[in-house]
């Protein structure tokens, strides 16, 4: 394997991973994530599906993410998600 290929796979498996740190951790203990959500958000749905649903979102999207298939949008959703 290359090292350009070597360097790629490790930025996956570490963007990837934060995703599903926050995704597992929020659905072991949801009331020390739901705080990240806006007030807003909160109110228009119940607060645990809302971070169920967001949760759900992550590891899918991490999964993608170390699946190597279609890079750009999964990077661009991941961007999106970590700007928001």
């Amino acid at each position: 394997m290359s090292n350009s290929k070597v360097v790629l796979l490790l930025i996956r498996i570490g963007l990837a991973s934060v995703f599903l740190y926050a995704a597992i951790a929020s659905f072991i203990t949801p009331d020390n994530w739901i705080g990240y959500f806006p007030a807003f958000l909160r109110n228009s749905l119940p607060a645990h599906l809302l971070l169920r649903v967001f949760s759900t979102y992550e590891i899918t999207l991490a999964i993608w993410i170390l699946s190597g298939k279609r890079t750009f949008g999964a990077g661009l959703l991941a961007s999106l998600t970590l700007g928001g």
